[in-house]
């Protein structure tokens, strides 16, 4: 076959207060900078990367792949309207000039929303079956925080989402995704079952390493097993700071017989359901966790403070001095502050140098939600 294949990916923090712009997809990070054609086969080449990982199995099975767009940028607050419109319109533009196709892969997080819209995805898809038409299979690899929507599951044949968080299968994933593309074209499209739950899961307890997420997912990895009509199951705990009218949890799956789909993905959805409360952790004041460190943390093995509100991982911008007040409060002793965004006081801290004690004054301003924040602290 002759393969599109290509991606966009950004996880949004609708409560951040600054946007993507165009100019951030093009940026390098943790993941390469906005690739097209023939650049985006060496940029992603030996990644943990859906689209790295679909790549390489799809030509081990002697397909052609036909390089489109694949773009990330770090969390942040909504995707301006300029910059989801200038890539949507590449790759669009890079699709049509690579048809005809056989097939098409897409790269998708499933948490985009935009300045001038929610669902991202939901409108790329849109997009791009109007290019292709109602025929072309269309696989997706999605994020396992992905919030997803009605129109997502209608506009693609097969979505199949990440199964770890962290996140160490996403080249995996996208093996999984090239399988179930073969089927689809070979055996035509199977079923399909979409089931929204009425509750959000907190980010930090969605960790597949403890329970109760570990043990969902291996009783999903069950139901597949013991129904070979399954092509996928798939369980998206969601993204909850992308505050979108479908955010929150989903099931979702695909399968020859409607029958055994349904019975499946019921399972699954009432046992995510019935760990509702299983979800709900401790969640500490800045306070009472310095003093929980006090007492618990240890050289040789310390205890990690987490700010999951202003985590840069989740959309946040790390500006804040809360954390660190109450640590400087409570007379923290031996404790390593990171990460702490603020270039007044970086610049300040470079020019006294290594070693040296100094007091500086930060004083900014920033947009947000239409008023300015100023912030004036003395550290």
């Amino acid at each position: 076959m002759r393969i599109a294949c290509g991606g966009f990916h950004h996880e949004t923090n609708t409560f951040a207060p600054v946007n993507a712009t165009f100019a951030d997809f093009e940026a390098a990070d943790g993941w390469p900078a906005l690739s097209r054609g023939e650049w985006l086969r060496s940029a992603i080449a030996g990644m943990n990367l859906p689209v790295a990982g679909f790549w390489e199995a799809a030509e081990a099975n002697g397909h052609e792949l036909a390089p489109l767009l694949w773009c990330s940028a770090v969390p942040s607050a909504q995707v301006t309207a300029d910059a989801f419109e200038r890539i949507v319109g590449m790759m669009l533009a890079d699709l049509a000039a690579a048809m005809p196709v056989d097939a098409l892969f897409l790269d998708l997080h499933g948490a985009m929303v935009c300045t001038h819209l929610e669902d991202g995805e939901g409108a790329l898809l849109d997009r791009v079956r109007a290019l292709v038409g109602p025929d072309l299979p269309i696989v997706v690899a999605l994020d396992l925080h992905a919030n997803v929507t009605e129109r997502m599951m209608a506009l693609s044949d097969v979505m199949v989402a990440y199964r770890t968080y962290p996140h160490v299968d996403m080249a995996e994933t996208g093996r999984r995704a090239a399988a179930l593309l073969e089927r689809v074209v070979n055996e035509g499209r199977p079923q399909k079952t979409f089931r929204k739950l009425p509750f959000l899961i907190p980010l930090v307890w969605q960790c597949t390493l403890t329970e109760p997420a570990a043990g969902l997912y291996r009783r999903l990895e069950e139901l597949e097993a013991d129904s070979p009509s399954l092509l996928s199951l798939s369980f998206t705990p969601g993204f909850p700071p992308a505050d979108i009218g479908q955010c929150g949890p989903t099931v979702f799956g695909y399968g020859e017989r409607a029958d055994l789909l349904d019975h499946a993905v019921s399972d699954l959805e009432r046992s995510v359901a019935a760990a509702e409360a299983d979800f709900a952790g401790t969640l500490f004041d800045p306070d009472d966790a310095v003093d929980y460190a006090k007492r618990h943390g240890r050289r040789g093995a310390p205890l990690v403070i987490a700010d999951t509100q202003d985590n840069p991982g989740a959309g946040g911008n790390s500006d804040t001095v809360g954390m660190l007040e109450a640590l400087v409060r409570n007379g923290a002793r031996d404790a390593v502050f990171a990460v702490l965004y603020d270039p007044d006081a970086a610049a300040s801290a470079h020019e006294a140098g290594e070693g040296r004690t100094y007091a500086c004054r930060s004083a900014r301003s920033r947009a947000r939600r239409g008023s300015f924040l100023t912030r004036d602290r003395s550290l």
